[in-house]
């Protein structure tokens, strides 16, 4: 064995905040690298680099960071996803991390797939309303989560002081935070003449809506709900049109939609029903 290889098998395997960067070499096999290198990226995965004989065929990528995925920055926030675009092993789920400044709004939304969150930091207020006009509103802060069914129209607001930061799974690899169906979609494809009728409000109201929408404009913050976790009557257009009271109606169903839910990290809860 000539003394170079015998310097290759007695290397340790590399070890992960080593003052050299990581090499792929192991047990007298591989040699070092000669062109450009990552070392902060190879020192966080070393057996990636310098694999154990007994990782066999080809494996797929497992990680992918935040970091790497493209940022859409918009007036009042951010947001950025991973998805099985950026991950192609993770079909069954896509995770996108959401920051909303104290005031800002991520307007009322649906999509397809179902959402389930946690509060990073920071303090929201989650809205969500069902196809049975029945309505959920509910103040969250760091720690707790959330879940809305597919389908279920939401939104989220950030509160004072800062505004809040959040992780947000979704039940489809290929889901798009990019492309979901949003209000301000459905106003600017549905005539104002109808709109004005519905909403009992002069066509000039509808004048503006807007055509790119993240994030409203940062604007006060409302104060606390009364009740938390209770039903909350639509009070942004006319309230005899938008109501979602439960007893607007007699015989109405229970307010809180049944598949809402709440809780902390450590101690998961149901939300109590008006």
């Amino acid at each position: 064995m000539t003394p170079e290889i015998r310097h290759l098998k007695d290397q340790p395997p590399p070890q992960t905040g080593a003052a050299t960067p990581p090499q792929p070499i192991r047990d007298g096999q591989g040699a070092s690298i000669l062109g450009p290198t990552n070392p902060a990226r190879q020192a966080q995965a070393p057996d990636l680099i310098a694999p154990p004989p007994t990782d066999h065929g080809t494996l797929p990528n497992l990680k992918w960071s935040f970091a790497d995925s493209h940022t859409r920055l918009s007036e009042g926030g951010w947001a950025r996803q991973t998805t099985a675009r950026e991950l192609p092993i993770a079909t069954e789920f896509a995770a996108v991390n959401m920051r909303l400044q104290a005031g800002a709004v991520r307007e009322l939304h649906w999509h397809r797939e179902a959402e389930w969150a946690y509060m990073i930091a920071g303090r929201a207020r989650i809205t969500a309303v069902d196809s049975e006009r029945r309505a959920f509103q509910d103040d969250v802060s760091e720690g707790d989560i959330w879940y809305f069914p597919a389908g279920v129209a939401h939104s989220i607001q950030g509160l004072p002081n800062d505004g809040c930061e959040m992780l947000l799974v979704h039940d489809d690899g290929h889901f798009d935070a990019n492309s979901t169906f949003q209000l301000t979609d459905w106003l600017a494809h549905t005539p104002r003449e109808v709109l004005a009728k519905n909403f009992d409000v002069p066509e000039s109201a509808f004048a503006n809506i807007p055509t790119t929408s993240f994030t409203s404009s940062t604007r006060r913050c409302p104060a606390r709900s009364a009740r938390s976790g209770s039903s909350a009557p639509g009070r942004s257009l006319s309230p005899s049109r938008t109501t979602c009271s439960p007893r607007s109606r007699s015989g109405r169903r229970e307010a809180a939609s049944a598949s809402l839910t709440r809780g902390c990290s450590r101690h998961p809860k149901r939300l109590p029903r008006p």
